[in-house]
């Protein structure tokens, strides 16, 4: 709920100013709603990768987990679902310390996996990407700053339900 002081601050009609904000937000995206997701990018990119099974099946549930989490961020808006693909595989393969020494079709022009899918994809943009993701996962801060609204307390928080995210296909492919 908002104060009586916020309230006043949307102006004489709150309703068509939420509506004229709606309306330049919707024609500044061109009304594109459609949001294709990184998962079959980052299945197509896991099996171009070769070495063990195992590392390579570990890696692609922490990249496909990432891709389930970078949903509550605005990822999807900034960034290609092919640049996140493959950042979050860049990330899974950190965290699980699992160095990408070789994959198909590797030409000398191919520095790094990804060359072959996205040309001059440095580190530094996968490395934002990265941080954009793991910032998602810091606690909020306790202390709420003015004009917060007010929550809820609850017994227990929310779960989302295990069924609404999609999982990880098992990759026959896989070299």
């Amino acid at each position: 709920m908002l104060t009586d002081a916020q309230f006043v601050q949307f102006g004489a009609n709150p309703k068509e100013e939420v509506l004229t904000l709606e309306r330049i937000l919707l024609q500044t995206i061109r009304f594109d709603l459609q949001v294709e997701h990184p998962y079959s990018f980052l299945l197509k990119y896991a099996k171009s990768i070769k070495g063990d099974r195992s590392k390579l099946e570990k890696m692609v549930n922490s990249a496909w987990i990432f891709v389930n989490d970078s949903l509550c961020t605005t990822l999807c808006l900034q960034w290609e679902p092919e640049i996140i693909a493959i950042a979050l595989m860049y990330l899974a393969c950190k965290m699980i310390k699992f160095d990408v020494m070789d994959w198909n079709n590797r030409q000398p022009k191919h520095l790094r996996w990804w060359d072959q899918f996205v040309d001059d994809l440095n580190t530094d943009v996968l490395e934002e990407i990265c941080h954009q993701v793991l910032d998602s996962y810091s606690v909020p801060s306790t202390h709420k700053g003015e004009g917060t609204p007010p929550t809820v307390p609850q017994s227990t928080p929310p779960k989302p339900p295990l069924s609404s995210l999609p999982m990880p296909p098992v990759l026959p492919g896989v070299a």
